[in-house]
């Protein structure tokens, strides 16, 4: 993660933004913090295949995050 930054409300703003990269964002999603990865499960640009990962999470706010992805595929 010090790739990206190690302060976590910069983490947090970048999983936050539609214009943070595919591959940031994939990064991001095996944040430590919550609150990262449910940002990520939120942001319009997360891959589907991310989306798919974050949903076998054991939080469940994590995963009711990305239901609330219109992203996501029904199935």
């Amino acid at each position: 993660m010090d790739e990206i930054d190690s302060d976590i409300n910069v983490r947090r703003s970048l999983a936050q933004q539609s214009s943070t990269s595919k591959e940031i964002l994939s990064v991001l999603a095996q944040d430590q913090d919550k609150y990262t990865r449910m940002w990520v499960a939120r942001n319009p640009s997360t891959e589907v295949e991310v989306l798919t990962a974050l949903a076998q999470v054991k939080n469940i706010d994590v995963r009711s995050a990305v239901a609330e992805n219109p992203k996501l595929p029904v199935e």
